[in-house]
This record gives C-alpha cells, sequence and structure tokens, in this order.
C-alpha cells in the first residue's frame, strides 16, 4: 500500500516521490525529499537532529550544518520560515518537529520500476 499526505494545499506522495501544491509540482533534491518525508511521517513529535541524520543519511558522514541546509531549502519550498514556522519548527539545540496536521490516505503502490526511488521508511524496514 502507499501512503499519502496532505497539509495545507501540499500534497506528499512518497511512493511517487512527488510533491506538490495545488496541483503544481515543487522540486525538492531527493535528499530534502527523504528528510520530509520522514518528518511528516513523525508528526508533532522533536526530532533529533542525530535521528535525521542516521534516517536520510544512514552511514555517510554529513556535518550538521548540511542538515541545516536542507531543512532551510523545505522551509522555502512550503513558504515557511523559521521565525514564524507552520510546518517545520526548530527546538533550538535538539532537533525540529513537523507541526502541521496531516491527512493521509493509502492507496494501492504502483508497481515499482527497478529504478524507482525507494520511501524512506521502506529503505529503515530494510536496514532494521
Amino acid at each position: 500500500m502507499g501512503r499519502t499526505y496532505r497539509f495545507g494545499e501540499f500534497l506528499l506522495d512518497p511512493w511517487r516521490h512527488r510533491l506538490s501544491r495545488a496541483d503544481s509540482p515543487i522540486f525538492l533534491t531527493p535528499k530534502a525529499f527523504d528528510l520530509l518525508v520522514f518528518l511528516v511521517q513523525n508528526p508533532n513529535r522533536l526530532v533529533s537532529k542525530e535521528e535525521l541524520l542516521q534516517a536520510v543519511w544512514q552511514d555517510t558522514f554529513v556535518e550538521a550544518g548540511n542538515l541545516t541546509q536542507y531543512i532551510s531549502h523545505l522551509r522555502k519550498a512550503l513558504g515557511d520560515n523559521a521565525e514564524d514556522a507552520q510546518w517545520i519548527v526548530t527546538i533550538a539545540r535538539k532537533g525540529y518537529q513537523f507541526a502541521g496536521d496531516i491527512v493521509f490516505s493509502d492507496e494501492a503502490a504502483p508497481a515499482r520500476q527497478a529504478a524507482g526511488p525507494v520511501p524512506v521508511i521502506e529503505r529503515l524496514r530494510t536496514y532494521a
């Protein structure tokens, strides 16, 4: 089953690797997309920087400053900002929290091509 997430005017579809706003696609880099998926799949909960780095970058060394840049990129794509965050809230020196109300729906997952992206949550299950 594929799950889509709707928050505000946005629709996040991890199976198709798509984010759209009012049916208009929004481009995100693959890692920024994976980061958003992980945050949306863990709404209204403090997600530590370490947890985000492990979930999205796994065993790759990434500096915390890179995470900050990706969060900034996501905020810009969502029309959000750090001072008046509607979607991604910074918890000082701890991590981040996705604060939006999410409506999700399950649908039959499309047959994935061998080269297609694998949603973050599926990758996490694979490595657990």
